[in-house]
């Protein structure tokens, strides 16, 4: 049905639509450098894979350790305070 001066576009593409312009507007980084979406190239945006690539692997890292960390005070049968002594007297050793 033909909508005299308006859109024919059903709601649901215009939220489409309107959710893809305002992507392209987003700022993001790009080796350091804050560019628009729709400016970037082919390789910046594989530079912003790659940057939140090392970073989901950052945080991967992290997650491991916590989890190498609960599993340390399960076996030793350690809480929160007997891991909060074995975290000071690492840090004593550390120094």
């Amino acid at each position: 049905m033909n909508n005299l001066g308006g859109s024919n576009r059903s709601p649901k593409v215009k939220e489409r639509a309107n959710w893809w312009a305002k992507m392209l507007t987003e700022q993001v980084s790009v080796n350091g450098k804050w560019k628009m979406l729709c400016d970037c190239t082919f390789d910046d945006l594989q530079a912003c894979i790659d940057d939140r690539e090392q970073l989901i692997s950052r945080v991967s890292g992290q997650i491991d350790n916590y989890k190498r960390l609960q599993k340390l005070m399960i076996q030793h049968k350690a809480g929160w305070r007997s891991a909060a002594r074995l975290s000071t007297a690492a840090r004593r050793k550390a120094r």
